[in-house]
């Protein structure tokens, strides 16, 4: 429900279907804009190579970096831009809900979560004195015009954390930071869930 939305699917080297998967999207619907990775350039990480052809593809006034994974509630986009526009934010970071059908596994990934949260206190990275940086690989918004005064993806190259990089650069540029809770509107279902859905299609052997 997002206007002028366009959507840079990359597809780094993949070896099923995903390419023309990719390719199928993009001759169905205009918005969708397909990248093909063939090579990775040295001395990259294929994630954020994929992420820096990503942002030279886009042109909205806002560029949100997120993983393939990640599903979406109907306007978690426009409320986060809405968010963003009226809070004069250049960065928000929104923390994705886990979904698992294993009680024992929502247990442990809640757990977790409090703990990272009380440990890391993320809440300090929208503290402009704070050195503290945040960013999620599941959402990472970003405002294209403070994006172009940081460093680019080039100083992230070998960064295996780079969601949180991407929010450590706006911030040292001088971007206005923001957090939140995805909640319904942001998801990813964990690994074991989908490995036991898979199990249950015959697509996989064994779980490893």
């Amino acid at each position: 429900d997002y206007p002028n939305l366009e959507v840079i699917l990359v597809d780094d080297r993949s070896t099923d279907g995903t390419g023309a998967i990719v390719d199928r999207l993009s001759a169905a619907d205009p918005r969708v804009i397909p990248v093909h990775v063939q090579t990775l350039p040295e001395g990259w990480l294929g994630k954020v190579h994929a992420l820096d052809l990503g942002m030279a593809r886009a042109t909205g006034a806002f560029v949100l970096f997120t993983d393939a994974d990640v599903h979406f509630g109907i306007g978690t986009l426009r409320r986060a831009v809405l968010r963003a526009e009226r809070e004069s934010l250049d960065h928000l970071a929104v923390f994705a809900t886990v979904v698992s059908d294993s009680f024992v596994v929502s247990v442990c990934s809640a757990s977790t979560v409090r703990a990272l949260l009380t440990l890391a206190r993320p809440w300090e990275a929208i503290d402009p004195t704070s050195k503290k940086a945040i960013g999620t690989g599941a959402f990472n918004l970003a405002r294209r015009s403070a994006f172009d005064r940081t460093p680019g993806m080039e100083w992230l190259r070998m960064e295996v954390a780079e969601d949180i990089g991407v929010g450590l650069m706006m911030k040292r540029s001088g971007g206005r930071p923001g957090i939140a809770l995805g909640r319904e509107l942001l998801s990813v279902r964990d690994i074991v869930a989908l490995e036991r859905e898979r199990v249950g299609r015959g697509e996989l052997v064994r779980l490893r």
